[in-house]
């Protein structure tokens, strides 16, 4: 936990939320990134940690597996490079973000009054689909920027594109719930994550609450320290 005076606990819980809208090509997310950057650079310097390099391999890796794909074939390669640079510069300004830390305990906080805003979504959502019998669309915020799916579904996806973009939203409110053991909050990301019916948001919560159960078991936990690491990477 950070006790500087840093702001990314501000964003990160509605990251989601505005890469989903575009200017210029860009997300609002990044542009939004990009000054939280600006800002903790300009207060905090950086610097970097031994713990970025196994996000460094993972940006590596994100890199050779989309030049594969363009070299045979399996992806354009001009929406391939789109995609690389804008992961590359939230790569970039995410470690830079990071160096200053993040206030936990304020995250936690601000993730849970998104997560009330994402469930009243869902909630509208799911009275529509299962009481009215009516389809839905995304309900939008920001109506006038493009990159927006507005097709109706029978699948409730509250603010988001699709139904695994909410469960993503939401996933890691689950984890902080787990990890400081505030159960109402755990269960109530459940039957969102749950409600939202996307088959992988359902998968990595369930890996969540299996990691949770294995770290929660000392003596198993300790004999399985390495595999518990490995599910709960997966599951974040």
């Amino acid at each position: 936990m950070s006790k500087k005076n840093t702001y990314i606990e501000y964003l990160l819980p509605f990251f989601l939320l505005f890469s989903q809208y575009r200017i210029s090509g860009i997300s609002i997310a990044t542009i939004l990134l990009f000054f939280v950057a600006i800002i903790t650079y300009s207060k905090h310097g950086f610097k970097f940690y031994k713990y970025f390099l196994p996000f460094v391999v993972f940006f590596i890796y994100a890199v050779f597996h989309d030049f594969f794909t363009v070299i045979l074939g399996l992806s354009n390669s001009s929406v391939s490079t789109h995609r690389l640079l804008e992961y590359g510069l939230n790569f970039v300004l995410m470690i830079m973000v990071s160096s200053a830390g993040v206030n936990e305990s304020k995250l936690y906080k601000i993730w849970k009054c998104a997560a009330i805003i994402y469930i009243g979504g869902l909630i509208f959502h799911l009275a529509k689909i299962y009481v009215y019998k009516q389809p839905v669309q995304i309900i939008e915020i920001l109506p006038y920027l493009d990159n927006i799916n507005t097709n109706e579904a029978m699948r409730p996806r509250s603010f988001f594109n699709e139904p695994s973009y909410l469960a993503e939203a939401i996933l890691p409110l689950l984890f902080l719930a787990l990890k400081r053991l505030d159960f109402k909050w755990a269960i109530i990301t459940t039957f969102a994550i749950v409600a939202s019916t996307s088959s992988m948001g359902i998968l990595l919560m369930i890996v969540l609450w299996g990691a949770y159960y294995l770290l929660s078991t000392s003596e198993l936990g300790k004999k399985r320290n390495p595999f518990i690491i490995i599910l709960l990477a997966i599951g974040v």
